[in-house]
């Protein structure tokens, strides 16, 4: 007993280490149609024989009641399985190279005791001379669009009436390479009505780059029912969390794409951020603030751009003390920054019109012309105490107090006649003049 058990073993490795031969099918006619093999027929049950690799460039017709898939089938031309009732054992991959196999719809492609897999790209056809009929793909099928290195997509279709096509227990793996290159499953907005249900997986390869809220229509074209059913995983690249959902055309939609999103969640890395500034004024104690964003960079781990940004614009005059914040903002809102410090020197000797000048800089007075409602904005917080409204003849028309008064302040003077008038603002540094029009 323990002899013919070892002979048996040996026999079945020596036919798992057999090298596997490839035949060729071209032209259009039936499998049976010797002429049209190369380099030999593999003969009539040459779709058992886990040795062989069966490879379909032309147009074929397979007639059987009920068979075994054992081989590794390419279709890039056409398989036609009969339009009767068939049942369709698979231990092999389909691998559709821009093919298709045409399956009646009262076909049941089961996987059995092994795992069978689509992959490739190409169709999968339903085809009955009666319409509402089912084609059942069940059992721990696999579909796997595209290979390891490309992008592909499989696409059910129907050739007459109302082709259903019902997948139960079966896995989705789509591969993910970059935002424009990812696997894709095409259905005929009849598929999965009863009880379906399966697992849709996503693999992002070739450690590409995203973009924040990158999204990509794995499944289109497919029933509700499908989504509702099935179960969805994914590990998402490094810095973002992903999501399934269901985008239909209206409320009322039967069909629906299955969309895959990847929301960016990590902040940029901001380097090279300045250091405390010791400057000296530009006169008195204010100092006109450069452009500091040009001095740092950002890195984010979505290729979308990231907006360097300073707490206080450039070209506003600071005293002394003054805290600059650099804040990097990618396209998902998410934020680093960076803060140093403008230790100002007072300049020694300085003119009243140069520091009437600087003054004037920092406040503005809009819109201008107006009716008579003035915005007034205190852009670097200066200490106001008052304002003077002066007609063009040099009469002083409206006293108004301004004390206290540091960001954005309405001024009414509605009141007055359209005419030119001076605006004198008053603060602890100076005095800034500004032309106004009331129309």
């Amino acid at each position: 007993m323990k002899t013919k058990l070892l002979l048996t073993l040996a026999l079945l490795i020596s036919i798992a280490t057999q090298a596997q031969t490839e035949f060729t099918y071209t032209g259009t006619g039936n499998w049976t149609d010797q002429a049209n093999w190369s380099p030999s027929y593999p003969g009539d049950d040459g779709i058992y024989n886990p040795n062989y690799i069966i490879n379909i460039d032309g147009d074929c017709i397979y007639n059987a009641s009920e068979n075994s898939f054992n081989t590794e089938i390419n279709i890039s031309g056409t398989l036609t399985l009969p339009p009767n009732s068939f049942y369709l054992y698979s231990y092999g991959n389909i691998n559709l190279n821009g093919g298709a196999i045409n399956l009646s719809s009262n076909t049941q492609i089961n996987s059995s005791f092994l795992t069978a897999a689509f992959t490739g790209t190409g169709n999968i056809n339903s085809f009955h001379t009666t319409p509402t009929t089912t084609l059942r793909i069940l059992n721990d099928f696999i579909f796997s669009p595209g290979t390891t290195n490309s992008s592909g997509n499989i696409s059910f279709t129907s050739s007459s009436g109302t082709q259903y096509i019902e997948i139960n227990n079966a896995e989705f793996i789509f591969d993910i390479f970059s935002s424009n290159d990812f696997d894709t499953i095409t259905g005929n907005g009849n598929d999965n009505t009863d009880g379906i249900f399966g697992e849709v997986k996503v693999n992002i390869l070739n450690g590409g780059t995203f973009k924040h809220n990158d999204t990509f229509a794995i499944i289109n074209n497919i029933d509700i029912s499908f989504y509702e059913n099935s179960t969805f995983s994914s590990i998402p690249p490094s810095g973002f969390i992903s999501q399934f959902s269901l985008v239909t055309s209206s409320v009322n939609s039967t069909t629906g794409d299955i969309v895959y999103t990847l929301t960016d969640i990590e902040s940029p890395t901001i380097t090279n951020c300045p250091g405390n500034q010791n400057v000296t004024a530009d006169c008195g104690i204010y100092y006109e603030l450069p452009d500091y964003t040009t001095t740092p960079t950002a890195t984010d781990n979505s290729t979308d751009s990231v907006i360097i940004s300073q707490s206080i614009p450039a070209g506003v005059a600071v005293k002394d003390g003054a805290e600059i914040t650099i804040t990097a903002t990618d396209a998902g809102g998410n934020s680093s920054s960076c803060t140093f410090t403008v230790n100002v020197t007072e300049e020694t000797t300085l003119a009243n019109d140069e520091l009437d000048d600087i003054v004037s800089k920092n406040i503005s007075l809009f819109p201008n012309p107006s009716s008579g409602q003035f915005t007034l904005k205190n852009t670097s917080g200066l200490n106001l105490t008052k304002g003077e409204l002066i007609d063009v003849k040099g009469a002083l028309i409206q006293a108004i107090d301004l004390e206290g008064f540091t960001d954005v302040q309405t001024i009414d003077l509605s009141a007055l006649n359209p005419s030119i008038y001076f605006f004198k603002i008053y603060t602890a540094d100076g005095v800034a003049t500004k032309k106004i029009i009331i129309e």
